[in-house]
């Protein structure tokens, strides 16, 4: 583990130094990678469907895009997709955890504004 030293060249307390580290690690990992970007695409092209899982893959994505807007997920909703689509959704999940973004700030709100369903009169 990184030491980390004040200025006067004593030992950052414990909790402060832990919280350092942290920040460290996201900021140097704070771009999607490449495999990360794939998953997120095959979702966003799945979302854009009509099905009942293109329906669960999509209420996971709006949540993340924006939950006031377009609401919450249920988690358990992820049981019900393919193990494939499952394996996306939980790599978005870290990419999200890791990156602390919205897709908008990677290149992809555009990609979601086309999921949000329009409201009837």
């Amino acid at each position: 583990m990184k030491t980390w030293k004040m200025v006067d060249g004593s030992e950052l307390p414990a909790e402060l130094a832990a919280t350092l580290a942290l920040d460290a690690e996201r900021l140097s990992k704070a771009d999607p990678t490449e495999e990360e970007h794939f998953a997120l695409q095959r979702l966003i092209s799945i979302a854009r469907k009509d099905t009942g899982q293109s329906r669960r893959v999509a209420n996971f994505l709006l949540a993340w895009w924006n939950a006031q807007t377009c609401g919450g997920v249920d988690l358990t909703e992820i049981w019900a997709l393919d193990y494939e689509i499952e394996s996306d959704v939980v790599a978005v999940l870290e990419m999200i955890r890791r990156t602390a973004k919205y897709p908008d700030s990677i290149g992809y709100g555009y990609c979601l504004a086309g999921t949000v369903p329009s409201k009837s009169a």
